[in-house]
């Protein structure tokens, strides 16, 4: 999905990304493509934002230790700033999430153990317990707040992984905004077969 602009594609790698070119990695949980994107290209100003507090501190240290010019920013992202639900996996932080659906989650990591070659007879232990899930509330910002925040005069790339909020984070971009975003990319949870 491409933004505003139309521009070439943020070309990550060997230092190919302009000096200003920013990345928000919304849904960063402990900071792996983060980190990814900020060791193929240095030069990048990159805004990683995660809402749960245990995930966070992850995140934090591994910005820290590992891209010190990076942002750890603690809130979920969303359609408005305020509070929300989150439901947090312990044993499954990558699939916590605003609307974390257990039964679909467990069902999500059977169909991808399957297709891995795990034999069916292990599948129930491995699933037992992994997404049970602990609710709190967490602070939201927009994507727009962001960008106002971090004076950013524009996004390079938006990275979205936040399980089944992806409409969410896209309707907190104000008209203003589109056109700073030159290129998304989104997990897209689409269980209704919706989509093209």
């Amino acid at each position: 999905m491409g933004g505003g602009r139309g521009r070439g594609a943020l070309q990550v790698g060997r230092g190919r990304a302009a000096a200003r070119d920013t990345v928000l990695d919304i849904g960063a949980n402990i900071g792996i493509v983060s980190l990814m994107f900020g060791w193929e290209a240095p030069d990048l100003r990159i805004v990683s934002v995660e809402p749960a507090p245990t995930t966070f501190s992850c995140l934090e240290a591994n910005l820290r230790s590992h891209l010190p010019g990076a942002v750890a920013v603690r809130s979920a992202v969303a359609d408005r700033a305020g509070e929300a639900t989150f439901t947090y996996y312990p044993r499954s932080t990558g699939n916590s999430g605003l609307f974390a659906d257990q039964q679909a989650d467990d069902e999500n990591t059977r169909v991808f153990l399957r297709n891995t070659g795990i034999p069916e007879e292990y599948i129930g232990e491995m699933v037992k317990d992994l997404h049970r899930g602990i609710d709190m509330s967490v602070p939201t910002l927009t994507v727009s707040d962001l960008i106002r925040a971090h004076d950013l005069p524009e996004v390079s790339l938006l990275k979205i992984d936040v399980e089944r909020a992806e409409h969410l984070v896209l309707a907190g971009i104000e008209d203003d905004h589109w056109p700073l975003i030159g290129h998304i990319v989104a997990e897209v949870h689409d269980p209704a077969g919706s989509g093209p």
